[in-house]
């Protein structure tokens, strides 16, 4: 296939939505952000991964995002940046510093 901005977004929505579940998650692909694609996507979240609600949601609107099927409205690359760096900002506040 032919390197695009959009397929480069989609690749990284897909290792987004890897990440908040910690499996492969193929079958949202398709999947609109409307908030059932959303509330789906959260209640496959990874345990483990321990992900603040309001993050997980946020990450996963993202992600959802990265993955639609048309080309022209995933978001363009830059545009990912800014967010993934306001979701980072975000994670780092929500979560608390240790008691050491």
């Amino acid at each position: 296939g032919i390197l695009t901005e959009a397929s480069e977004v989609f690749s990284m929505g897909m290792v987004v939505m890897e990440l908040l579940t910690g499996r492969k998650v193929a079958s949202l692909i398709q999947e609109r952000a409307d908030s059932l694609a959303v509330q789906r996507l959260l209640s496959m979240l990874d345990a483990r991964a321990a992900w603040p609600r309001r993050v997980a949601e946020d990450v996963a609107v993202f992600a959802l995002q990265a993955v639609a099927e048309d080309p022209d409205t995933r978001p363009r690359f830059l545009e990912t940046v800014s967010v993934l760096q306001n979701l980072l900002l975000a994670f780092a506040c929500s979560v608390e510093p240790s008691q050491d």
